[in-house]
């Protein structure tokens, strides 16, 4: 699995988001359908990502805030206090 994600770095964002098309339908495949629901969400995000609506965020930034957000919280004793 790693050389996958290494590989999904390297990938442009149209790359990436023909390769979601094709998980999507390797998904659907194997007998495990989604809900008409699910699949609205995720061509409303898609559409959002392909006409520019929403900023993309690098997974390093994401996670850089995330790890923030989890260190803010322990500092103030916000969760489980």
């Amino acid at each position: 699995m790693p050389a996958v994600m290494e590989a999904i770095d390297h990938m442009t964002t149209s790359e990436k988001i023909e390769t979601i098309d094709y998980l999507l339908s390797s998904i659907s495949k194997a007998g495990e359908d989604l809900s008409d629901e699910w699949r609205n969400e995720v061509a409303r995000r898609h559409e959002e990502v392909v006409s520019g609506d929403i900023e993309l965020v690098s997974f390093d930034e994401s996670l850089r805030k995330a790890f923030a957000r989890v260190a803010s919280v322990h500092v103030s004793g916000g969760v489980g206090s």
